[in-house]
């Protein structure tokens, strides 16, 4: 069961039960607050979709936080994560580049800041990409964290308690460990630039 409660960014696109099938069309509507609950069977991971005709919305830190304890075994939960990379909005082809690229990861990782104004302050996007489906997943998870807050709140996050609430710390090899240090430090000296 997934349930989906005021506050969540879910982007629940195309939720295939059989014989029934909910879509949102509308990227707003897609990122709006929802209440209610899908009770067709349908896991989590298999519910989360995005379409290309719009924009993605990642899935908020704590939407992932419940569905990881939802899940029980390891497995499942590498498979989660490696389906949450899939929903990372695109990231341009001009923007894997080296100003972009972060240091320190054993695979290729993209980030690209765009600064925004909402409700008269800067708040800060994320987007990211990486040549690896795990690590695709990882950002989707620090951008959950993240992304479209301002400066100032990024800095106040605790990102690596937040990595080691759902228990990834103790299960990413110690380069996999670093390359996610490398991903925040990275964002949070965005943010301290900005």
């Amino acid at each position: 069961m997934l349930r989906l409660t005021a506050g969540d960014r879910r982007t629940v696109l195309d939720a295939p039960s059989g014989r029934h099938s909910w879509s949102i069309s509308d990227h707003a509507q897609a990122c709006q607050a929802v209440e209610g609950v899908l009770a067709f069977g349908v896991p989590p991971l298999y519910v989360i979709r995005t379409l290309a005709s719009i924009e993605a919305c990642v899935t908020g830190f704590e939407a992932i936080r419940d569905d990881f304890a939802s899940l029980d075994d390891w497995e499942d939960r590498y498979r989660y994560v490696i389906e949450l990379g899939q929903t990372l909005e695109p990231l341009s082809d001009e923007a894997h580049s080296d100003i972009n690229k972060v240091r320190g990861c054993v695979s290729q990782v993209w980030l690209e800041r765009e600064a925004r104004r909402a409700d008269g302050r800067t708040i800060l996007h994320f987007r990211g990409d990486s040549d690896s489906h795990l690590v695709r997943g990882l950002i989707a998870i620090a951008i959950a964290l993240f992304s479209d807050r301002a400066p100032d709140e990024i800095l106040s996050v605790d990102a690596m308690g937040a990595f080691r609430a759902l228990g990834l710390e103790q299960h990413l090899t110690p380069q996999r460990s670093n390359g996610v240090r490398a991903m925040i430090e990275r964002i949070r000296t965005e943010a301290s630039a900005t």
